[in-house]
């Protein structure tokens, strides 16, 4: 919330080692990691996307290329609209209802996704 609109997104920070082990597991797992991207293309229609990788680098032990190497240099699985922010337009009204409607909608892939991790 901010003073131009508001925020919004799905995701998970603060993976323990364990639970990034895994979560880069799975984006190298072809079916897997097809689901995140596409989970990904879902959050991206609606404006929430993931920042920029925490990694310079792949992590040690992966090999990738493309998007899954781009995932794998995350530390963190957060789609969010970043400066997108919903404007009050959006926000009053029955346009509010529709427009968290339609963004939830979006997320509900990267939601699940990770609630299998």
């Amino acid at each position: 919330l901010n003073p131009s609109g508001v925020g919004y997104g799905a995701g998970q920070f603060g993976f323990e080692p364990a639970q990034l082990r895994n979560i880069r597991d799975r984006i190298v797992d072809p079916a897997d990691g097809d689901a995140l991207i596409a989970a990904l293309a879902s959050a991206e229609r609606v404006g929430c996307v993931m920042g920029e990788p925490d990694l310079a680098r792949l992590p040690k032990g992966y090999d990738a290329s493309g998007k899954r190497a781009e995932l794998l240099r995350h530390k963190a699985i957060v789609a969010r609209t970043f400066d997108a922010d919903a404007s009050s337009d959006v926000l009053i009204g029955t346009k509010a209802r529709d427009w968290v409607m339609r963004t939830s909608g979006a997320l509900i892939p990267l939601i699940r996704w990770l609630a299998t991790a």
